[in-house]
């Protein structure tokens, strides 16, 4: 039978107010549901900020249709509402990080079919049908000639006018980094964003191999369609892990999207919003599931 892989692995909710949810014990945890399956963290006694990194194996019946099922916790009050992923977008194979809106914050996890999902060679078809929903020029290059005529049309005006992205870069968490390996003299993190031209740098949090920064920054966009944000870390003057690119094409209008970037002994996470461009709402049920794949 199918199996997958997923792990709880931090949660931050210092913004919250927990006496206006009637939070009496702030003891942080998560519950994780796959069919009758069902796992919980340890509770981590009076965090608002609990660090799990616990893996629970589910079987998976029906991975087309089965969705993981993911709530949190203070003490035996939930907070927010559960959240579902879907399986079937999954990579074969592929470690694939998951973030948890909830009031106050988010929480973290990390998704993994260990045998079905999507092939590591069927990625190219299937970027392409997904880009196609998103009007890149990609998918144009295979749509049928009164519907490039369109969408060229489309793209050319969108060029005409300038857009703006908002980039909120949140926190890291790199504990598990050996910064000796990797030659760090100052454990100072912090994230440099980049898109076309512009630049921005988040403040440097000295000592800190797990920064909170909360600083957002605005982009102006001149093509969505094609234009990705990149994103870099940073301990004093020396970059961990790769230059991470976030396409914008398959962002919602107007909603932030979380994304996160793994980095070597752990991740940093962003909160990245179009705020006058991307996928409009009513498209949602239709693009749902490609875009899902890319979060």
């Amino acid at each position: 039978m199918p199996r997958l892989e997923a792990t709880a692995t931090a949660a931050n909710v210092k913004k919250l107010d927990p006496d206006a949810y009637g939070v009496k014990k702030r003891d942080g945890w998560c519950k994780l549901v796959l069919g009758d399956q069902e796992f919980k963290t340890r509770q981590e006694p009076g965090k608002l900020d609990p660090q799990w990194e616990e893996t629970f194996t589910f079987e998976v019946c029906d991975p087309a249709t089965q969705k993981l099922q993911c709530s949190f916790y203070l003490g035996d009050v939930q907070i927010g509402v559960t959240n579902e992923f879907i399986l079937s977008v999954l990579k074969k194979g592929l470690a694939t990080y998951k973030g948890m809106a909830v009031p106050g914050g988010k929480v973290d996890f990390m998704l993994k079919a260990v045998d079905f999902g999507v092939v590591e060679e069927e990625q190219e078809e299937e970027s392409a049908d997904w880009m196609d929903f998103c009007g890149a020029e990609g998918a144009m290059a295979e749509a049928e000639d009164e519907d490039e005529a369109k969408e060229e049309e489309k793209k050319e005006e969108t060029k005409e006018g300038v857009f703006h992205l908002t980039a909120t870069a949140t926190a890291a968490n790199v504990k598990k980094l050996d910064p000796d390996a990797y030659g760090v003299k100052k454990r100072d993190g912090w994230c440099k964003l980049v898109l076309g031209n512009q630049e921005f740098k988040t403040r440097q949090e000295v000592g800190k191999l797990d920064p909170m920064w909360e600083e957002t920054f605005t982009f102006e966009v001149t093509d969505p369609a094609t234009q990705k944000l990149q994103c870099s870390f940073y301990l004093g003057d020396v970059q961990i892990g790769v230059t991470n690119e976030f396409i914008l094409s398959v962002l919602k209008k107007g909603l932030a999207t979380y994304k996160g970037m793994a980095v070597p002994g752990g991740k940093v996470d962003f909160m990245l919003k179009a705020v006058d461009f991307g996928v409009e709402e009513e498209e949602k049920e239709e693009e749902s599931a490609d875009w899902m794949s890319f979060v």
